[in-house]
């Protein structure tokens, strides 16, 4: 666990585009039986893309996402949100939202599509776990009518003795409902555990040292928001996490974020302290004041954020457009670097934790030269 950055907040709160339709059972179950399941989930990938692939998403995106359009054949899911892991960049999931306009629905919906994979090649969950227990989700059915069910493409993704065995071609297909929506996720479990790994801060071994390159970053006025060309660019950003990256001095804290989890994986191979021994160290300075009080800065500024979209209709970019750019001006003092500050880390969020890695290198005897 590591002291949380702007980045954390700002993902949390994109708003959704996805447009409510509503639909009569008739018409639902008629197109969840006319969906193309294999083109949206397979053991090679998805829409046309192969998970592993490297460049499905800029390397440049920090959120590892990206909304990609859908045609009519997939109605009524209109985008599809792909995934990829957040250092070594492999395509590993995709998922996608279906509007019913209604519980019910939405629930039948999801009764028809769980019985058409059933009669597919997929495998149900407590095929492959084989009398394991299975997690009950019984105690979400109260939630807006919470169904799930999850498939697999290998029924031995387990061994005999419960451990992982994940291999590149392992996916999972889980489909849930909730509220008027149906949710379908594909995930190329393999490349998923990549993922869980990076997302933690395991940079892969043999990573090359991050370097800092300050980015340009355009000043986010209000008036922007009564410009046509400038207010659509705004609303994309919006949609698709990239406001985040413009925020002021985000380059500086993506790159201590970054050269953060790059010394750890340095420690880490170098065989003289474990991953395990060196997260409890980090972990230690959530108790120092410096650290608690940045944490409680994000925390404001995210409550500023809730505050600033409360009441606006989500159908109105002007508004939506203004209330971001409230928040963001806002945000600004909270990871300007610290005045007289030197060194790998200049920003409240990092700075307690590369002094410590460093004590670690020079204790160690491990470089960072590199």
């Amino acid at each position: 666990m590591k002291p949380k950055s702007l980045s954390a907040f700002l993902a949390a709160s994109i708003l959704s585009s996805t447009p409510v339709i509503a639909q009569t059972p008739t018409d639902a179950l008629s197109k969840i039986d006319a969906i193309p399941l294999t083109e949206m989930c397979s053991k090679d990938g998805a829409l046309g893309k192969t998970f592993g692939a490297t460049n499905i998403i800029e390397p440049t995106n920090y959120l590892r996402h990206v909304d990609v359009p859908l045609d009519g054949r997939f109605a009524p899911a209109t985008v599809a949100q792909m995934g990829a892991s957040k250092y070594s960049n492999h395509f590993f999931t995709v998922s996608y939202e279906l509007d019913f306009g209604s519980e019910k629905t939405a629930g039948l919906a999801f009764d028809r599509l769980t019985g058409r994979i059933d009669k597919s090649t997929w495998f149900k969950l407590d095929d492959v776990l084989d009398g394991q227990a299975v997690q009950n989700t019984d105690g979400l059915a109260a939630i807006g009518g919470f169904k799930d069910a999850i498939f697999y493409n290998n029924k031995s993704i387990l061994t005999d003795d419960g451990s992982d065995s994940r291999k590149p071609d392992d996916v999972s297909l889980s489909v849930s409902a909730m509220g008027n929506s149906l949710h379908i996720s594909c995930e190329n479990m393999f490349y998923g555990k990549k993922h869980m790994d990076e997302a933690f801060g395991m940079m892969p071994v043999g990573s090359p040292r991050p370097v800092f390159t300050a980015s340009v970053v355009e000043p986010f006025l209000a008036s922007d928001c009564d410009d046509p060309s400038k207010l659509k660019r705004r609303m994309e950003m919006v949609e698709n996490g990239d406001l985040v990256s413009n925020a002021p001095d985000f380059a500086r804290v993506q790159y201590e974020e970054r050269l953060s989890d790059w010394k750890i994986m340095k420690l880490v191979s170098s065989g003289k302290i474990t991953y395990d021994a060196i997260t409890e160290k980090v972990i230690g300075l959530l108790d120092d004041p410096e650290t608690m009080k940045t944490m409680e800065d994000g925390m404001a500024m995210m409550d500023d954020m809730f505050k600033a979209l409360e009441g606006v209709d989500e159908n109105d970019d002007r508004a939506v457009c203004l209330a971001f750019q409230k928040f963001t001006a806002k945000s600004k003092p909270a990871i300007a670097p610290v005045a007289g500050a030197t060194g790998d880390a200049v920003t409240p969020q990092w700075r307690l934790t590369h002094q410590m890695l460093d004590k670690e290198a020079k204790r160690l005897g491990v470089s960072f030269a590199e």
